[in-house]
């Protein structure tokens, strides 16, 4: 059985500091390792949510090649192992705004689970910004 690692509760102003923490995000438009990307919105939202940053251990890094060194660093091969390791899972039908999850079995190890919004889930991408019905989720974490 493994250790949950965030399983601490929710902040009592989290739905403001969720909606500034996804806000700043929007406003970038461009994917840059370390910075905007998948794996900064997760972190920036978790902490908003939580006060806890899952990506501590991990450091920083600034490339694909950066961020799959910073991933090991967790003790992990793809991020959804250390999701999977380090968040509670819950049914997908459950996930509230806030929570995260995935779609399917993300392909490239360094994917990050999208965050719920409400009906809608967002994530980044390469290209730009993911979105997706709740609905069709497949794995979801409560955060906090």
């Amino acid at each position: 059985m493994s250790t949950i690692l965030f399983a601490g509760v929710r902040r009592a102003d989290w739905p403001e500091r969720l909606s500034m923490a996804v806000d700043e995000h929007l406003k970038e438009v461009d994917f840059i390792w370390g910075q905007t990307d998948c794996a900064v919105l997760f972190s920036d939202v978790v902490f908003a949510i939580t006060d806890c940053d899952p990506f501590e251990i991990a450091g920083r890094w600034s490339s694909a090649l950066g961020a799959a060194k910073a991933l090991a660093r967790t003790g992990h091969r793809s991020v959804k192992s250390f999701c999977d390791a380090s968040f509670d899972t819950i049914s997908p039908s459950m996930a509230r705004r806030g929570d995260a999850g995935y779609v399917g079995n993300p392909e490239d190890p360094l994917t990050s689970p999208a965050i719920v919004l409400g009906a809608e889930a967002i994530s980044r991408g390469l290209d730009g910004w993911v979105r997706f019905p709740v609905s069709t989720l497949t794995t979801a974490y409560r955060i906090g």
